[in-house]
């Protein structure tokens, strides 16, 4: 899906509305938020949005070692890509100028125009995220502290990628491997967990099935979320097998 074009008038919610809503991921559209369809060979796909919107994503798994991963919760800034079946048409309407001029666009032709360079910049590009199918909810955006994100989310399912910045995050309903400031950790689905932060490595006793521990836990828990090939930001996790070749480079918080 690399061909993707907005279609029709640009519209505003005259009412809140749940993007995304599933157990481990919330996203929120206030009122007054200004969109437009995007569509893929002349099928709707999503929309782009811009206005006040709210994300909160539970990236925690519960292990014997205590809590894995973080909980993240922002507002949206900026132009936001949404890709996933929506009915948002139903408390829209078409907005009128003066309502895209108080969010800092314009006119119709200027809110296109910058959604036509999100598109290019982050989907129709060589490198950037390639949406094959349309199996999963995708959110392509930016935090109010102006951190890129990525929220991939099945509805029904817990599993979820997100990427905050430079933290990655994967989540399955028994697997985590999250990679952030604070270090590395894995869980696979049978329980065996290593850690490797400021604080030194535990779960040493893995090492010797690490690289299946990592696979097992990246797959199952991308096994529902097969649409995104690839993420680009999930180079990180590619590179964990090398992350403990010296504690030191991790970028700790003091």
């Amino acid at each position: 899906m690399k061909n993707l074009k907005t279609s029709g008038p640009v519209m505003i919610t005259a009412g809140s509305y749940e993007l995304i809503s599933t157990e481990k991921a919330l996203v929120n559209l206030s009122e007054g938020c200004v969109w437009i369809y995007v569509v893929n060979n002349g099928d709707r796909v999503g929309i782009a949005f811009a206005g006040h919107g709210r994300l909160a994503v539970d990236a925690i798994t519960e292990t014997d070692a205590g809590a894995i991963g973080k909980s993240v919760a922002t507002g949206l800034e900026g132009m936001q890509l949404f890709l996933g079946e929506t009915q948002i048409e139903r408390i829209s309407r078409e907005a009128t100028l003066s309502e895209m001029e108080h969010l800092g666009y314009s006119g119709s032709e200027d809110f296109i125009s910058t959604v036509d360079s999100i598109i290019k910049n982050k989907v129709n590009g060589d490198t950037k995220v390639n949406v094959e199918n349309q199996e999963s909810n995708v959110l392509i955006g930016t935090g109010e502290d102006e951190k890129a994100i990525v929220l991939v989310t099945t509805e029904g399912k817990e599993d979820l990628v997100f990427s905050y910045g430079k933290n990655v995050y994967v989540v399955g309903e028994q697997e985590m491997v999250s990679v952030d400031r604070s270090g590395v950790r894995i869980r696979g689905k049978h329980g065996k967990a290593l850690s490797v932060t400021k604080d030194g490595i535990t779960g040493l006793e893995c090492l010797e099935n690490l690289g299946e521990i990592i696979e097992e836990a990246v797959s199952s828990a991308m096994s529902g979320l097969a649409s995104i090939k690839p993420l680009k930001s999930m180079k990180a996790i590619r590179s964990i097998p090398h992350a403990w070749d010296n504690v030191d480079d991790f970028d700790w918080d003091d």
